[in-house]
């Protein structure tokens, strides 16, 4: 599946368990309905309240979609208190995915914060560091390019039980 969605280009969906999951940066509002309409089941926010997180959720959610929030901001440090929150939020998407859900995941510039939390879910899916950085590169190739190891080292802790 393939959706346009503004200025912003297609995003690409790529399968996973009986779901699907795109990423990218985040969403103009206006778009989410269009989304919506397009078979977006959840939108997956990874930035802080400060960044207006919670005003793409209630549009997401007056759009008609699911919307998950993964409350964080920069990732200059790599965030220890927040992994119960993160693990859970894979578990939500785990779930999600296995029931079909279409999930766009997207921070501000669609590149760190989200690269590591759907490396994060690839890991805690199964999938090892190889399968992990190719599906992000079918996802989106800057997102894969521009990651890096100590985010992806982070990423995969949470298959690790680190």
């Amino acid at each position: 599946m393939s959706l346009e969605i503004d200025h912003a280009g297609k995003l690409a969906f790529v399968r996973i368990l009986s779901g699907a999951l795109a990423i990218g940066h985040r969403p103009p509002l206006r778009a989410l309905p269009a989304m919506k309409r397009a078979g977006v089941t959840h939108v997956a926010t990874v930035l802080s309240r400060a960044e207006g997180a919670e005003g793409i959720g209630s549009t997401a959610k007056r759009a008609g979609m699911e919307w998950l929030w993964i409350e964080l901001g920069s990732t200059k440090t790599l965030p220890k208190r927040r992994r119960p929150d993160i693990a859970e939020a894979l578990r939500d998407m785990e779930s999600a995915l296995g029931g079909g859900a279409c999930i766009f995941l997207h921070c501000s510039a669609g590149i760190h914060r989200t690269g590591m939390i759907a490396a994060a879910l690839l890991f805690h899916l199964g999938r090892d560091r190889a399968q992990t950085l190719q599906t992000l590169t079918a996802l989106r190739p800057l997102t894969a390019a521009d990651l890096g190891d100590a985010r992806l080292d982070w990423a995969q802790s949470f298959a690790e039980g680190r």
